[in-house]
């Protein structure tokens, strides 16, 4: 039988511990003169130096500059160091963590641990979600669009934080409004919207390019709706916004705001336009021109020049959205590494 002791890397800046007594350490000057040049540095440069995370990075830095405070309250090294062979040495029995305590070198890899298994099961669901978007006309596509949240809930980990929860709400909001999109668009009942058309309109001429239309503006409707509703819930979830800063989300709501009343305005100025195109026919006479082919074109040109340029003005808010919505978020993850 082997026994297994666990690492004591950890470092603790105080300890209740009786002291008998203390020495000099060797090389005290030239630690003082290494510790003086580490404080300098930024967090970055540690992190990148010491090859740790931010957090870790951080701590440490606040070490360097406490270095030279005061000599006095200087532990001896074995107090430093604890955990359950530091404090069986010390003390004979077991410490109980502080709630201030730097989490323990184990906990901190089973926290990356979760994260990279989160990550990948995330990744994998978003390649097979663009996979079934490659392959939606595809009979077998719907094999993809199943895959992708079993991938996910595989790659699901135990959440160290609320703050970790939070992050994965905010990320799950797109890929569940996207996998809402999917599914509404794979629903077998849209191949009877053109035979609805027919029975609600017994002119309809067009009832093909009816059901195409009336596909896009429900299912992109409900993309919208989908994600302000996936927003509410995970924040109800966390008891807080799931998008912390104010400039981000205040960008975010703005956009989607304006996205779906684009959508709207788009509906109310092609609503006539789009009525006149389906129940015109092929053939149908055109008394200004004088001939039977060319009033359908006119009637569908008619419903594009006023598609096209709302569509345009919609696609331009989205992507400055995203944009800005990038570009803010950014720099809040830059000031709060900063802080």
């Amino acid at each position: 039988m082997q026994i297994l002791l666990s690492c004591a890397k950890t470092m603790a800046e105080s300890t209740s511990l009786p002291i008998p007594r203390t020495t000099s350490p060797l090389y005290g000057a030239q630690a003082g003169e290494l510790a003086g040049q580490l404080a300098t540095l930024s967090t970055e440069e540690l992190a990148k130096i010491l090859r740790v995370n931010h957090r870790i990075a951080a701590t440490n830095r606040l070490r360097y500059s406490r270095f030279h405070d005061d000599a006095e309250r200087a532990l001896p090294a074995l107090a430093a160091l604890y955990g359950v062979t530091a404090d069986d040495i010390l003390a004979g029995e077991t410490r109980p963590r502080a709630c201030g305590d730097t989490p323990s070198e184990v906990g901190l890899y089973l926290e990356r641990r979760s994260g990279l298994r989160f990550r990948i099961g995330y990744s994998v669901a978003v390649m097979l979600l663009a996979a079934w978007a490659a392959f939606q006309y595809k009979t077998w596509s719907w094999l993809f669009l199943l895959a992708s949240p079993i991938c996910l809930w595989l790659g699901w980990s135990t959440c160290h934080g609320k703050d970790i929860l939070r992050r994965r709400l905010l990320v799950l909001v797109p890929l569940g409004a996207a996998w809402v999109y999917a599914l509404a668009r794979d629903v077998p009942s849209w191949n009877g919207v053109s035979e609805w058309v027919s029975t609600v309109l017994p002119n309809a001429h067009q009832a093909g390019w009816a059901q195409v239309m009336i596909e896009r503006f429900a299912v992109w409707l409900l993309l919208l709706v989908t994600l302000g509703v996936l927003y509410g819930v995970g924040s109800l979830i966390v008891r807080q916004p799931l998008l912390k800063d104010k400039a981000t989300r205040r960008a975010a709501f703005i956009g989607w705001g304006l996205t779906l009343c684009s959508e709207a305005v788009c509906l109310l100025l092609c609503w006539q336009p789009a009525l006149a195109y389906i129940t015109t026919g092929t053939y149908t006479w055109s008394s200004t021109r004088g001939d039977y082919t060319s009033l359908a074109g006119e009637r569908v040109m008619a419903f594009y020049s006023v598609y096209d340029p709302v569509m345009q003005v919609q696609r331009g808010i989205i992507a400055v959205t995203v944009i800005v919505c990038i570009v803010l978020a950014l720099r809040a993850r830059r000031r709060e590494r900063e802080n």
